[in-house]
């Protein structure tokens, strides 16, 4: 068995952390209608599996390393993707949205390490869960709109939503270049998570500023989802379908841009 590659990471200064998602908007823009279909996928399969009392974000958390797997690899496959030209335009469409929802899953090194990737969030997503209840008590997660509940109720739900998703930040940077190390360049799973976590914690600073500047969104689009109504919902469907592509287009922006052998 050969010796992996050593990993090397660039620290960026917080402009050019910013230049992720304007790398992630091009690549979006070659395939708008692909990112956006795959999206509204995920996002319809998200929206149902939510729905499900206790365990539907633990799935949605399980899967989607598999989405965010297959999307980079389908990414980075620029030769694949030009293949095939006599098909059908539809087949064509068809088969690469099936490639960026679980192409990755077709190849059979990638399989255990992604199964146990998504475990280890599902894991983290029930411990997440618990803090939030801790918190807020039984109105987490609740489908009761905020504007529905008593100040210091809505005060601990607003605490909570902050909190969970705090955590959920935490855990995502920690494992998320894992993914692509271990798709794109063969790393074994425990050295990828390793290396992912240091490649993030030299740029800690950076991305928690860029955390900071984009709590707010994510917290109205984090409780849209939460009104259970119609509206609420149709928000929820069409922001996350919205930014779905910029930012899984950012992930490979970012990977390629501090990682390095």
């Amino acid at each position: 068995m050969g010796k992996e590659p050593e990993v090397k990471y660039r620290k960026h200064t917080f402009q050019q952390l910013w230049k992720w998602p304007s790398c992630g908007w091009r690549f979006f823009n070659k395939h708008p209608l692909l990112w956006l279909v795959t999206a509204l996928c995920f996002m319809l399969v998200a929206m149902t599996i939510g729905m499900i009392p206790i365990i539907g974000e633990v799935l949605i958390m399980f899967i989607a390393p598999i989405v965010l797997a297959s999307s980079l690899l389908w990414l980075a496959s620029p030769d694949k993707q030009k293949r095939r030209r006599k098909k059908s335009k539809s087949n064509n469409f068809l088969s690469r949205l099936e490639n960026t929802l679980y192409g990755a899953m077709k190849v059979q090194e990638n399989i255990v390490p992604l199964l146990i990737l998504g475990a280890f969030l599902a894991v983290s997503t029930i411990i997440i869960q618990i803090i939030g209840h801790l918190i807020a008590g039984p109105m987490f997660p609740s489908l009761a709109a905020v504007t529905d509940l008593s100040l210091a109720l809505a005060a601990r739900v607003v605490l909570a939503k902050f909190a969970v998703l705090s955590l959920y930040y935490f855990i995502g940077m920690w494992v998320l270049y894992a993914v692509p190390m271990i798709i794109l360049d063969d790393i074994m799973l425990p050295t990828a998570v390793m290396k992912s976590f240091r490649g993030i914690l030299v740029n800690s600073l950076g991305l928690f500023a860029l955390y900071l500047a984009t709590l707010t969104p994510l917290m109205i689009w984090s409780f849209l989802f939460s009104t259970a109504s119609l509206i609420g919902f149709a928000g929820f469907l069409l922001i996350g379908t919205a930014l779905l592509p910029v930012v899984i287009n950012s992930v490979y922006c970012g990977y390629k841009l501090t990682y390095y052998q």
